[in-house]
């Protein structure tokens, strides 16, 4: 609690923010995995919505990271800056779309997608087929026409992720990988939490000093994360015909 409110409000949000994306690329693994062997039209949707909030959280993180100075700089920062760009192009088309469909349907070439394509590697095991070294799955769920093609899917390099990843999704001429964000992503929050510690060792050293306030107390911290139940008791018979004769009586008395 030593640090500035701002600056921890804003190192609270990348926290959330990044654990969102992770989540959502958690998603898109289970989703996989769980209709590998499946033409699931509800799978294509999940994937998607899935992909849209990896997109989200992405820009959501990039534009935290501008408010956080020395906290977030250096090398992996960079990196994650330089692997997640396209999420910027690709959360600002989404936020347009209804202002970007004219244009959309003018395109000349033959890619006319208003929401993208998914797609990923699978291990052929998983999806009931034998003799292949792994399959490119794209999921797109708007229809393809006559004349019209589906977004790019993106083959993978030598780096293949099995049984299941090299998570990508394009639009607009535009691809996201998402499996280095995710990982360009872990190593930036590893940073940040070293970053953060040594900052927030130094101030409880000089505050201590300066206020003769015991560092024990300067340490505080709160945990993450709460789940509240509140416990409500069902009506015995006897309330539940009680409470209806009120009601029927339209008097509230209990006479």
């Amino acid at each position: 609690m030593v640090i500035a409110a701002e600056q921890r409000l804003t190192i609270d949000a990348v926290r959330v923010t990044a654990d969102l994306a992770a989540a959502a690329y958690c998603n898109l693994v289970e989703v996989a995995l769980a209709t590998a062997s499946e033409n699931d039209a509800g799978a294509s949707t999940a994937l998607v919505l899935h992909a849209w909030s990896f997109v989200d959280q992405l820009y959501a993180v990039r534009k935290l990271l501008e408010r956080l100075g020395e906290v977030a700089s250096g090398p992996r920062v960079t990196a994650f800056l330089d692997v997640s760009s396209e999420a910027a192009h690709l959360r600002n088309r989404t936020d347009h779309l209804h202002s970007k469909i004219s244009n959309i349907s003018a395109k000349k070439d033959a890619e006319r997608s208003l929401f993208g394509c998914v797609s990923y590697c699978l291990d052929p095991e998983l999806a009931g087929h034998s003799g292949h070294d792994a399959l490119l799955v794209s999921h797109q769920i708007e229809p393809v026409r006559p004349g019209e093609a589906f977004s790019r899917g993106r083959t993978p390099g030598d780096d293949l992720r099995l049984p299941c990843g090299n998570f990508f999704i394009s639009a607009d001429g535009r691809v996201l990988d998402l499996d280095s964000c995710v990982t360009m992503l872990s190593a930036l929050i590893r940073r940040m939490n070293e970053t953060v510690e040594a900052q927030t060792a130094e101030l409880i050293e000089r505050l201590s000093l300066e206020h003769g306030v015991p560092k024990e107390k300067l340490r505080q911290s709160y945990g993450t994360g709460m789940r509240t139940e509140m416990l409500f008791r069902r009506p015995t018979a006897a309330e539940a015909e009680f409470i209806n004769q009120l009601q029927t009586d339209g008097t509230g008395s209990q006479s």
